[in-house]
């Protein structure tokens, strides 16, 4: 049995709002109201608040701060592989649980982490990420973002604009969207240490097809895992001229696929009107402020 009296503190209460001087007893990692044999520490002139929330993270972006500034997604997107690359399963844990050590200074308790895995995650590097947030003691939903076509490939009209000689280090044969489900399925089968869990987070619309997107949302309600996925919208989008297909959050809607377990991370108020309502409904987070969105605690 385990647990601590935090003393003369101000305790801010969620559900009420009120913010009172009081004792806090923690016993096995819940509050109680028994401090019977529990050691006491004075906190006076600290507030205690309710743990709070990042949902939408990337653990494998902390050792990348400062490389990068307002960057357009297409500079972010394209340039995120080789900022990722060639990291073993350490760099991998320490990367996240840096970032963990982080939240947890701000009083973050829970995070949303999107782990880089595309096109499909690495089993030795997810079981990385889930072991550092269980070190550092957060609760946490990894979602490992995938997609089954590449950035090049994503962007209407870039390779035809590139030398043949480039343009050919930049594609490749198309994938089997079916065969790299089954593969996602296969590396996400590893135990997770408590208070850890799964989510899927196909990430982001151009770069997943139509095929892929249904078959990761059907793949994450079988498996009782949440779901995330990036809403931005790429610039080129209305300037390129070139017809793309829409396999977004409208579609989405459209195939039903909605549900209190999805979260979309994007711009509220780049969203239409016509959308708004969803938006509001499924808790849209913003990801430069990292605002609280759907994260339900286990």
């Amino acid at each position: 049995m385990t647990g601590l009296v935090l003393t003369g503190g101000r305790v801010a209460c969620p559900l009420t709002g009120e913010v009172t001087v009081r004792d806090l007893v923690l016993r096995d990692g819940r509050i109680s109201d028994d401090a019977t044999g529990l050691p006491r520490r004075d906190i006076s002139g600290r507030m205690v608040i309710a743990g709070l929330v990042n949902a939408h993270t990337h653990g494998h972006a902390n050792l990348n701060k400062g490389v990068a500034d307002l960057w357009p997604l297409e500079f972010s997107l394209t340039s995120g592989g080789w900022m990722a690359a060639g990291r073993d399963a350490q760099m991998v844990y320490d990367s996240t649980l840096l970032g963990a050590w982080d939240m947890l200074s701000k009083g973050v308790t829970a995070v949303y982490d999107l782990a880089v895995g595309m096109p499909a995650p690495n089993p030795e590097h997810l079981a990385a990420v889930a072991q550092a947030y269980a070190d550092a003691g957060l609760r946490a939903v990894i979602a490992p973002m995938v997609a089954d076509i590449g950035f090049a490939d994503s962007i209407p009209g870039l390779l035809g604009a590139l030398p043949p000689e480039i343009a050919a280090t930049m594609t490749g044969a198309p994938q089997d969207a079916e065969a790299l489900l089954t593969k996602i399925d296969a590396g996400m089968q590893l135990p997770l240490p408590g208070g850890i869990s799964w989510g899927l987070a196909p990430t982001i619309p151009h770069q997943c097809s139509e095929t892929f997107l249904k078959g990761a949302t059907d793949l994450a309600r079988r498996r009782g895992w949440r779901q995330h996925m990036h809403g931005c919208r790429p610039r080129w989008r209305g300037s390129s001229g070139v017809a793309h297909p829409s396999t977004g959050w409208k579609s989405w809607a459209c195939w039903g696929r909605i549900s209190p377990s999805v979260t979309r991370s994007g711009w509220p108020g780049a969203i239409s009107p016509r959308w708004r309502g969803t938006a509001r409904r499924l808790r849209i987070s913003r990801p430069r402020t990292n605002a609280l969105a759907r994260v339900s605690r286990r």
